[in-house]
């Protein structure tokens, strides 16, 4: 069985750069739109036997980010029922491994993200990790693996992992 993470923000979800009186306010995150191709991908192999597909999100405190990812979750993603979301700051990676009582990840956990320093701590304790280009990731933290902004090469990348 394999367990494919997918980050929200900049990869089931636009993002928007905007400052954090911005990120804060009520409804910023609810009102993201859905990168519908990848999105639609995420919900149709969450309708498969042989996955299990989560979404793994970080947000941010002192602010209705947490309710407004949830509701968009609802809208969006109704039939992604595992959701995982973490603090900002905190090492998904680890999360994960707590939440499912691993020591360690493997080739079948699988984080799709736009996010290089989530992607790398993914790898280092044993995921596979791939990177969703969004067409505005990409400062200066590098990540050495599997590369995509198309479905089909996203779907050959998960169907190689393990």
């Amino acid at each position: 069985m394999k367990r494919i993470f997918f980050d929200l923000d900049g990869t089931l979800a636009e993002w928007k750069e905007a400052g954090m009186r911005e990120l804060k306010s009520r409804g910023y995150f609810l009102n993201l739109d859905p990168q519908t191709e990848i999105l639609d991908f995420a919900r149709k192999l969450a309708k498969k036997e042989n996955f299990e597909v989560y979404i793994l999100s970080a947000f941010l405190t002192d602010c209705t980010a947490l309710e407004d990812k949830n509701k968009w979750c609802d809208m969006k993603a109704p039939e992604i029922k595992n959701r995982n979301f973490v603090l900002n700051g905190t090492n998904k990676a680890l999360s994960v491994m707590k939440i499912l009582q691993k020591e360690s990840l493997t080739d079948e956990d699988i984080l799709v993200d736009d996010y290089s320093e989530n992607l790398n701590e993914w790898k280092k304790y044993g995921g596979k990790a791939i990177k969703w280009l969004n067409g505005k990731n990409g400062r200066g933290i590098k990540f050495d693996g599997p590369r995509t902004s198309d479905i089909n090469e996203l779907a050959r990348l998960i169907s190689s992992a393990a």
